[in-house]
């Protein structure tokens, strides 16, 4: 059933028998990596187990095994895309990739983040791994026809939402906005019944999809566990990457939330990568602008500090921490 559901997801996504897919998630202690490896090749295409790390070596096994498909974050091109034309002096098109299946982050919600990807690299790129590792670590996905995530776990989960704050069942019905809570349906080993899963949905819709798939289909709003009470508004780290993305390459899109005093807030600091270095002055009317665009599309205040390129930490999977506490519990 797990292999099943996860061939569901990429299978809705694009992926094909013929496609060649290098599977870029981690294999060591996580259930994604081995399990989406599986996942993929239940599908009928031949998959090409890489893991993270050793990047430079990746592009020569692209290069030399006629790769036309990726599975990693959403974030990993954007690291990968560094080493590929600063380092070894090859347009990420010439690889010949055509298909990005992405999961584990948030991002391609964003359609200005989805298509730097698509300008950068010449490949589809689709939300195609959406999961709980805790629960089934791929059960939707986006079709070919349209951007919403379609819920495919149909025999295998019970698919609910909840107020993440009352924990009140919700309709689902379009338009509902909630924490979303699964149970098992057919699992031996540890079924989980009620499993609240900390992500907070909107319902897109319900009826069939014009892809011919009849279930529900979402959007992810964010994690109630990331989620920032700034002075009445809920503020989530999604929002604020979609406000970036918006002013690439002026900013790189990567930021964090620093978090240092417990709640309540009545501003957030972000600290923002700047795109290239710039005056005092520049950088000065950069701020004051995406504090400007932040509080005109999210309603709040936010102070923001600019670092140079590459200063926030990424994992080598190409993620960075977006909320980081610097204060005792």
């Amino acid at each position: 059933m797990t292999h099943d559901c996860g061939a569901r997801a990429f299978w809705a996504a694009g992926l094909r028998p013929y496609h060649r897919v290098i599977h870029c998630l981690n294999y060591q202690l996580w259930m994604g990596g081995v399990t989406d490896h599986f996942n993929l090749e239940t599908t009928g295409a031949t998959v090409f187990p890489f893991g993270v790390g050793n990047s430079r070596q990746l592009v020569r096994v692209i290069r030399e095994a006629g790769i036309n498909a990726i599975s990693s974050t959403p974030s990993y091109p954007r690291y990968l895309e560094g080493i590929v034309r600063e380092e070894l002096g090859i347009d990420p098109r010439d690889l010949g990739l055509e298909l990005g299946l992405f999961g584990g982050e948030p991002g391609l919600e964003n359609p200005a983040y989805r298509q730097r990807i698509e300008n950068t690299w010449g490949m589809k790129a689709q939300n195609a791994n959406y999961g709980v590792s805790d629960v089934l670590c791929n059960f939707a996905a986006v079709c070919r026809e349209n951007y919403q995530l379609h819920f495919l776990g149909t025999g295998a989960l019970l698919f609910q939402l909840i107020d993440p704050e009352t924990g009140e069942d919700l309709p689902i019905e379009e338009g509902t906005v909630g924490e979303m809570v699964l149970t098992h349906l057919d699992k031996e080993a540890q079924p989980l019944v009620r499993y609240r899963t900390s992500d907070v949905l909107e319902i897109l819709g319900v009826g069939p999809c014009s892809c011919g798939r009849t279930g529900l289909r979402f959007r992810v709003v964010g994690r109630a566990d990331d989620m920032v009470h700034v002075k009445g508004i809920n503020v989530f780290p999604n929002g604020i990457a979609r406000v970036l993305e918006s002013m690439v390459p002026e900013v790189t899109g990567e930021f964090q939330i620093v978090l240092d005093h417990p709640p309540p807030y009545a501003h957030l600091n972000i600290t923002v990568e700047s795109g290239a270095q710039k005056g005092a002055e520049d950088q000065e009317n950069l701020k004051e602008r995406i504090a400007m665009k932040l509080k005109e599309e999210l309603n709040f205040k936010a102070i923001i500090t600019l670092v140079p390129p590459g200063s926030i930490k990424r994992t080598e999977m190409g993620k960075a921490i977006r909320v980081v506490r610097t204060y005792s519990c």
